[in-house]
Order: C-alpha cells, then sequence, then structure tokens
C-alpha cells in the first residue's frame, strides 16, 4: 500500500527509535512526496476506482486527510524528540523537505502545510519564502487568496507591518470582488493590532477597514449581512471611529435571534457607545448585559461600567 501514509510513519518511527536516522529521513521523504501527490484510487495498492462503492471511496478519502494531519503531528513531534540528539536528524529532514519544496512550490496543499510546519518551529522567514514563492510559482491558483491571507499572517507574527502591506496592496486589486476572501483577510490580519505601535496600527487597521467595508459592499445575502457589519464596527472601534462603529454594531445586532450572539456583541456595542462619549447608553446597556445568565458577560458589563464612571469623572474633569 505504497499510497498509505501510515506506513511511512509506522516505518520512519521505527528507523528513528532504532538510531538509523538516514533510512528515517528517507521514510519520513518518502511519505511527504506521497502526501504531496492526489490519492490515486486507479493507482498502486487500490483495485481500482470504478471496482470500489462510494463508502469505501469516501473512507480512503477520509483516512488520507487524517494521515495527513497525523503524519505532520508525528514529523514535528520526531524534531524535537526528548532525550534524544535530534540535530542531524532535523538537519537533514529540513534539507529533504527544502528540496521537495522546490519541486512542490505550486502545490498549495504541500506549501500551506510545509509553511505550518515551519511556522510550529518557529522558523517564519522560512514560511514566508513558502508562501511567496507559491504566490510566484502559482499565480492562477484557485488558492491564491488563502496564499497571499497566509503571507500577510506569517509577516504579522514577526511585526512586519510593510511588509504584509506589500502583500496587501497586491491581493487587495486582485480580490476586490471576493466577498468571502475580503472578509477573510480583513479578519485575520486586525487581531495583530494590539501588538504594535500605534502607527503600525493604524496601518493595519486601516488595511482591514479597507477590506471589510469592501466585502460589506459585496455581500447582499441578508443572512450574511449582520455578520459582515459586525465584523467591520468591530474594526472601526479598535481603529478609534467609534462613532461610524456605533451604526454597523447596531445593525448587526437587530436582527440577530440567537441570545448568545446578540449578548456577545451588545458587549462591543456598549463598548463602541462608550468611547463614543454616549456614556448613558453605554451605561444602561452594560446594565442590562450584567444580569447575563452567562459569567463572561457579567464580567464584560461590569468592568464597563467602571470604565464609564472613570470617563464621567475625565468628562467633568475637563469642564
Amino acid at each position: 500500500e505504497p499510497q498509505r501514509l501510515a506506513h511511512y510513519i509506522d516505518l520512519g518511527h521505527y528507523l528513528f527509535i532504532n538510531d538509523k536516522m538516514d533510512d528515517a529521513v528517507n521514510t519520513f521523504a518518502q511519505g511527504m512526496e506521497v502526501m504531496n501527490s492526489p490519492l490515486d484510487l486507479d493507482g498502486a495498492g487500490y483495485t481500482g476506482k470504478e471496482h470500489m462503492s462510494e463508502t469505501e471511496i469516501e473512507l480512503e478519502h477520509r483516512l488520507r486527510k487524517e494521515d495527513e494531519s497525523r503524519f505532520l503531528k508525528e514529523l514535528e513531534k520526531h524534531r524535537n524528540w526528548p532525550r534524544k540528539d535530534t540535530k542531524a536528524f532535523r538537519t537533514k529532514l529540513e534539507q529533504a523537505q527544502e528540496m521537495l519544496s522546490r519541486k512542490s512550490v505550486a502545490s498549495w496543499p504541500w506549501v500551506d502545510a510545509s509553511a505550518r510546519m515551519s511556522v510550529r518551529g518557529r522558523n517564519y522567514e522560512k514560511a514566508t519564502r513558502l508562501y511567496v514563492d507559491h504566490i510566484a510559482a502559482a499565480p492562477e491558483s484557485p488558492n491564491l487568496a488563502d496564499a497571499y491571507i497566509a503571507l500577510m499572517d506569517v509577516t504579522l507574527m514577526q511585526r512586519d507591518v510593510p511588509r504584509a502591506k506589500e502583500a496587501f496592496e497586491k491581493f487587495f486589486p486582485l480580490f476586490k470582488d471576493n466577498a468571502e476572501a475580503l472578509r477573510l483577510c480583513g479578519n485575520t490580519i486586525y487581531v495583530y493590532h494590539e501588538r504594535l505601535t500605534t502607527k503600525s496600527k493604524a496601518i493595519l487597521l486601516e488595511m482591514s477597514e479597507q477590506a471589510l467595508r469592501r466585502a460589506l459592499e459585496l455581500t447582499k445575502d441578508p443572512a450574511a449581512r449582520p455578520q459582515a457589519m459586525f465584523d467591520l464596527g468591530n474594526v472601526l472601534n479598535f481603529a478609534g471611529k467609534s462613532k461610524e462603529a456605533v451604526d454597523f454594531l447596531q445593525q448587526s445586532i437587530d436582527t440577530v435571534k440567537d441570545v448568545l450572539v446578540k449578548e456577545e456583541r451588545s458587549l462591543r456595542l456598549a463598548d463602541a457607545l462608550r468611547k463614543a462619549e454616549r456614556l448613558t447608553e453605554a451605561e444602561a446597556l452594560y446594565k442590562k448585559l450584567a444580569l447575563s445568565d452567562r459569567a463572561s458577560i457579567r464580567e464584560g458589563a461590569k468592568t464597563g461600567l467602571i470604565y464609564v464612571a472613570a470617563d464621567r469623572v475625565k468628562m467633568k474633569s475637563k469642564r
């Protein structure tokens, strides 16, 4: 069964444990090549797709996905095996991965899996290079938007806002009519704003706002608009545009029936109202949320009331 990834995991582990490091690397490298190739039910180890039932086909594809996930975890585990000198193993494995990466740079599944593995090992530059090389090698890839967003994500892990902005400026013209890609982009990048300096934070939130504002313009489905409005309102509030954020957050709540979602969004709305200096409305909403059955909402509301009281004192001192 040469297409079964589990075999490469088991054999690679056996060789590794018995200190046959070169053979272990070769086995894991073969497994990486198998993982990079689509499952061929007409190929080696199978009787042929025409002889398989739909259930059997679904099972084989499910097993492949499970094996892919396990394979990457096992690679990472063996790279950092306790009480064993794995320096030479890691070096040789990285060399094998590098060679395979050059061959597989146009394959999104392989590039993304390899880059994520690099991120787990804190090798952010290698992950960045993989995404950049993939974008250059596969400009027509159906996963091009994912590659750009992943590139922005990994550069922001390094607080490299100029590099993320460079990627965004290439991404936006290509996907300015793709609401899903724009929404994913905006929601992926804004979360890094708390790690940044004031200037870099403003640049980042401006990019996120641009993506989410355009995503909202493109979203016509009434069922999807509340989420799009919440996403934009949330970022506007972080960007210090709380007065504008209030309207979007309020609209994102009005049509939502799920009580849990309504409470979470209401907490964000109360925060925006407070920052917009609409303290009476913020206080009333916080008091309502302080009666919630959920401890996290109650505590958030109580903290909000403390901020409202402090803001009132500040406003009085300015008069």
